[in-house]
């Protein structure tokens, strides 16, 4: 038996294409892109459907001490069919 709080969860089944969207520099003809990592690293998401529910759109945020955090990247995912 499905648990009725499930049903909100519908929306997000199906196949999604992500589409990130990089913060990055160029500097010296050269293209970089910075990540991230380390034992004091936190990130969150959060997002938003459209309101047909076809997309979402959010952004990670980042904090090294789970107190200020600043933003990361955006991301947006599509779905498919």
């Amino acid at each position: 038996m499905r648990h009725e709080k499930l049903s909100s969860l519908d929306p997000l089944v199906g196949e999604w294409v992500m589409h990130r969207v990089y913060r990055a520099t160029l500097r010296d003809r050269a293209w970089t892109i910075w990540g991230q990592a380390g034992p004091e690293f936190y990130q969150r998401f959060t997002a938003t459907f459209s309101p047909d529910g076809s997309a979402i759109d959010g952004a990670w945020e980042r904090s090294g001490d789970r107190a200020a955090w600043e933003h990361d990247f955006a991301v947006s995912y599509a779905k498919v069919g």
